[in-house]
């Protein structure tokens, strides 16, 4: 009776992975990096801790061994690692400020000086 249940998307843990990653994105994820925006200097530890969270709740949603591996578990799920997702949300919050705001300013003349050392590499 159980495996005629998984053709019908019923999961073992009985929700939908799809349902779960979607719930897991749009309540946990936020809770989890609320207020990333003023993270600064984390160090490897923190990233990993971060990282590891990820690992459990993906597993779990899937229903894996905590042995699987963590990049394919997310792979599957189309979850970026939540480490990317930190830097992300910094740079659109920091896009996302008036002109003229020291953050705003630094952030643009870093990309203009990276993509100037870019352009004159190729020539």
């Amino acid at each position: 009776m159980f495996h005629s249940l998984l053709g019908y998307g019923v999961h073992p843990t009985c929700l939908n992975p799809l349902t779960s990653t979607s719930l897991y994105r749009k309540i946990t994820m936020p809770s989890i990096l609320y207020g990333n925006e003023l993270w600064n200097g984390l160090s490897v530890t923190d990233v990993d801790l971060i990282n590891r969270c990820q690992h459990y709740i993906v597993k779990a949603i899937q229903g894996f061994h905590k042995y699987t591996r963590s990049d394919m578990c997310e792979s599957m799920l189309g979850l970026p690692p939540l480490v990317g997702q930190t830097v992300q949300r910094k740079r659109f919050k920091i896009m996302s400020l008036s002109a003229g705001t020291t953050c705003k300013d630094i952030l643009v003349r870093r990309y203009l000086h990276l993509f100037s050392r870019i352009s004159t590499s190729y020539v």
